[in-house]
C-alpha cells in the first residue's frame, strides 16, 4: 500500500509531462498543423496549408521527438525503481528487524513451550510416580494385610500357647490357645500377670528364668500353669527377649506337656516294675542257688534232731531243746520256700476252686489268734465263682494280707475286713494295670484302718527284704511272696494307703470258664512206714548219707548210702537185683539224679525211684517220668515222709504187677 501511495504520483506526473513534450516535439515539426472543432465537439485534424508528408522529415527530429516523448517515462520509471528499492531495503530491514523481533519471541515462545512441556512431563511423570506409589502403597497394604492376617491364623491357631508380655510380667498379647487351655476370655487373660499363672513357689524360678534374659536371650523352663478351674498344667516354656514399641518385651511359648510327664511318670512305674521283676529274679537266682545247700544243711539238721529227739524221753529238757531247734530248723525251711515261691513260675497243684472255703478257713484261724481290740468283718459272696488255684498258695497270699493288717493295728485296735466278690475288669483300669486284661475277676479284698503308708513305702512294698516292720519281727518277704504267687495265677495285686487311714490290698484273680478234666489223685497216708526192703542211698553230702542209713535203718530198712553217683552206678550195674528202691539227689557231681535215674532205668526197667532235690520246683519242666522216677521229694522232709514215700513207690509197684 506504501507502494502504491509513491508509485501513483509518478505515473500522473509522467502521463501530464510525456504528452506535452511530445507536442512540442510535433509542433516544432508540424507547424501547420490545425485543429477544429465540430458542432459534437469532437475534434479534426487540418492542415490545410501545408500538405507535408512525415516521412520526409528528417530522422533527428523523429529521433528527439521520440526522446523527449520517453524522457519523462524513464525518468519516472528509475524513479519508482530507486524509490523501490528504497522501500524495499527499508522493508527488508524493517522485516529483518521484526524477523529478529519474532526470532527472539518464538525463542521465547518455544523456551516457554519447552518448560510448559517439560512441566507437563514432570506433572505426567509426578502423576505416574504417584499412580504406581499409590498403586505399590495399596499392594503394599494388601500383602501388609494377608501377611497380618497369615500371622494372625498361625498366632491364633498354634499348637502351644503363645504370650507376649513385658519382663515384669505384664500381658500384651496372648493367642487363642493360651485363653482355651487357661479357661480365661482373652480380655480376662490380658488384665492377669504372666507370673501370677503359676502357683506362688514357682514364682522366684520363673523372675530369675526372665531376668536371665538379657544376657542369654532365650530361656528355657518347667513350670506349672494353673487354670481357671484350678487345674494344673505341667508346661515348658520357651521364652526369648525381644524389642516391641522401643520397650524390650518378652515373648513366650508355653507347651503343655501332660502327656509326657504322665508317659514319664508310666515309664518310671515301668521302670520300677522292672527294677522290682529284676530283684526277684536275682533273688530266685540267688534262692536257687544257695537252695540246694541251704536244704542240704537244713535237711542234715532236722534229721539228726530227729534222731535225737527219740533218744531221749518227752518229759526231758533236752527233748524241749530240740524241739526249739527243731522248730528253728522248720522255720529255716518256710523261709526258702518263700524265697523259690516267688522267684518260680510253676503252675504246679493248680486246678479250679471255690475261694469260699479258702477264706472262711483263714478266718476261722485268725479269729482266735486276733485280739479283741481289732473287729473282724467278713463279707463273702456265695455266688463268686471258681479260679484256677493253688489252695495252699491262696491259704498263705490271705493269712500275709492279714498279718500285716494286724501288725498295722495292733498297737491302737481297729476293723479288719475280708471280702471275696466278682467284679469286671474294664479297659480304663487295664491301662493303669497291665497285669490285668478286660474280663470277669473274683478279687479278694484285705482292708484294715491301722496307720498306713505314704506313697514313698507304697512304692516298694513288694521288693524283697523291704520292711517297715522292727527287727525281728519280719523277713520282707511276704508281700513280694504274695505278689509272686498272684503273678503265677495270672492275676494282679492292688494296694491303695493313706498315712492314718488305713490300707487296701486287692487279688485279683482270672475267673474259671473252663472246666478242667484234670483228675487229682489224693495221697493214701501210711500210718506204720516200716519196712525190709533194700535201699540204695546217693547223695553228695556224707551227713545226709549217713542220716538216711540211721533213720531209714531204724524203720528196718537195709540201706547202702554211697557219696558218689558214679560208684553208685557201678555197685547196681555189678548186681540190679540187689535193690528194691532207689532214692537219688539231683544235683551231684559227674552224673546228677536225672542222668542217673535214666541208667538205672536202662540197666532195670521199672525199679523204684526217688529224687530229693533242694531246688523246690525248679525240674517240673524236664520229662522226670521218661527218667523212670516216681517221686520228688523237696527238701528239706524228715524221716517219716521219706519212709512213706518208700512205701508208696513199693505199693504202686505191686498194684501194677498185680494188673
Amino acid at each position: 500500500m506504501k507502494i502504491l501511495r509513491i508509485f501513483v504520483p509518478f505515473l500522473v506526473w509522467a502521463s501530464i509531462v510525456g504528452p506535452a513534450c511530445a507536442m512540442k516535439s510535433v509542433g516544432l515539426f508540424l507547424p501547420e498543423l490545425t485543429v477544429a472543432t465540430a458542432p459534437d465537439g469532437s475534434g479534426i485534424l487540418a492542415n490545410i496549408e501545408s500538405n507535408r508528408d512525415l516521412s520526409d522529415s528528417e530522422p533527428s527530429g523523429l529521433a528527439g521527438y521520440l526522446l523527449w516523448a520517453m524522457v519523462p517515462a524513464w525518468a519516472a520509471l528509475l524513479a519508482v525503481i530507486c524509490y523501490q528499492r528504497w522501500i524495499w531495503k527499508t522493508e527488508n530491514e524493517r522485516l529483518q528487524k521484526r524477523t529478529g523481533n519474532q526470532s527472539l519471541e518464538i525463542n521465547r515462545l518455544r523456551f516457554k513451550m519447552d518448560q510448559i512441556e517439560t512441566e507437563k512431563a514432570a506433572e505426567l511423570l509426578r502423576a505416574q510416580l504417584l499412580m504406581e506409589l499409590e498403586i505399590s502403597e495399596r499392594e503394599l497394604t494388601e500383602e501388609l494385610r494377608r501377611s497380618e492376617e497369615k500371622f494372625r491364623i498361625l498366632f491364633n491357631f498354634a499348637g502351644d500357647a503363645i504370650f507376649i508380655h513385658y519382663p515384669d510380667g505384664k500381658l500384651i498379647e496372648c493367642n487363642q490357645r493360651a485363653h482355651e487351655y487357661l479357661g480365661y476370655s482373652r480380655e480376662d487373660l490380658l488384665e492377669r500377670n504372666f507370673l501370677n499363672l503359676s502357683p506362688r513357689e514357682y514364682s522366684e524360678t520363673i523372675s530369675q528364668s526372665l531376668a536371665n534374659l538379657k544376657e542369654s536371650q532365650n530361656t528355657f523352663y518347667e513350670t506349672i500353669h494353673v487354670s481357671r478351674e484350678g487345674k494344673t498344667i505341667p508346661v515348658e516354656i520357651n521364652s526369648r527377649l525381644f524389642e516391641y514399641q522401643g520397650e524390650y518385651a518378652v515373648l513366650s511359648i508355653a507347651r503343655d506337656i501332660t502327656e509326657r510327664k504322665r508317659a514319664e511318670e508310666e515309664k518310671a512305674e515301668l521302670a520300677d516294675l522292672l527294677r522290682q521283676a529284676q530283684k526277684m529274679e536275682a533273688i530266685g537266682c540267688l534262692a536257687g542257688g544257695i537252695a540246694h545247700d541251704f536244704n542240704n544243711i537244713l535237711q542234715a539238721v532236722l534229721g539228726y534232731t530227729h534222731l535225737a529227739m527219740k533218744k531221749l524221753p518227752p518229759e526231758s529238757v533236752a527233748h524241749k531243746h530240740l524241739e526249739k531247734v527243731d522248730q528253728a530248723g522248720q522255720r529255716a525251711a518256710e523261709v526258702v520256700q518263700e524265697m523259690l515261691t516267688f522267684s518260680r513260675q510253676s503252675q504246679k497243684d493248680m486246678r479250679p476252686i471255690q475261694l469260699q472255703p479258702v477264706v472262711k478257713e483263714v478266718m476261722k484261724l485268725l479269729r482266735g489268734s486276733l485280739p479283741s481290740t481289732i473287729e473282724v468283718r467278713t463279707q463273702v459272696d456265695p455266688g463268686c465263682p471258681a479260679v484256677v488255684a493253688n489252695p495252699t498258695q491262696i491259704h498263705q497270699v490271705l493269712m500275709n494280707l492279714c498279718i500285716n493288717a494286724y501288725h498295722a493295728m495292733r498297737d491302737h485296735g481297729g476293723e479288719l475286713e475280708v471280702s471275696l466278690v466278682e467284679v469286671i475288669v474294664e479297659p480304663e483300669l487295664v491301662e493303669e494295670h497291665p497285669d490285668l486284661h478286660p474280663g470277669p475277676y473274683v478279687v479278694l479284698r484285705v482292708c484294715d484302718t491301722g496307720h498306713g503308708m505314704d506313697q514313698s513305702t507304697l512304692l516298694r512294698i513288694f521288693e524283697p527284704y523291704f520292711t517297715t516292720k522292727s527287727a525281728g519281727e519280719g523277713t520282707g518277704l511276704g508281700l513280694a511272696m504274695v505278689h509272686g504267687i498272684v503273678k503265677i495265677h495270672g492275676g494282679a495285686v492292688l494296694a491303695d494307703s493313706t498315712v492314718g487311714h488305713g490300707s487296701t490290698f486287692e487279688v485279683f484273680l482270672p475267673v474259671h470258664t473252663v472246666e478242667s478234666t484234670t483228675s487229682v489223685i489224693e495221697d493214701i497216708e501210711i500210718d506204720a512206714p516200716l519196712g525190709t526192703e533194700r535201699i540204695l542211698v546217693v547223695d553228695d553230702e556224707q551227713l545226709i548219707v549217713n542220716l538216711a542209713e540211721h533213720s531209714l535203718g531204724d524203720m528196718g530198712y537195709r540201706v547202702n548210702g554211697y557219696k558218689s553217683s558214679t560208684d553208685a552206678l557201678d555197685t547196681f550195674r555189678a548186681n540190679p537185683s540187689a535193690f528194691d528202691v532207689i532214692v537219688t539227689d539231683q544235683t551231684m557231681p559227674h552224673l546228677t539224679g536225672i542222668e542217673l535215674a535214666k541208667e538205672i532205668s536202662k540197666i532195670r526197667p521199672g525199679i523204684p525211684i526217688l529224687l530229693c532235690t533242694g531246688y523246690g520246683e525248679s525240674l517240673m519242666g524236664q520229662n522226670i517220668q521218661m527218667s523212670g522216677i516216681c517221686e520228688v521229694l523237696k527238701k528239706p522232709f524228715d524221716e517219716m515222709v521219706l519212709a512213706r514215700a518208700i512205701r508208696r513207690v513199693i505199693g504202686n509197684q505191686e498194684v501194677g504187677r498185680r494188673s
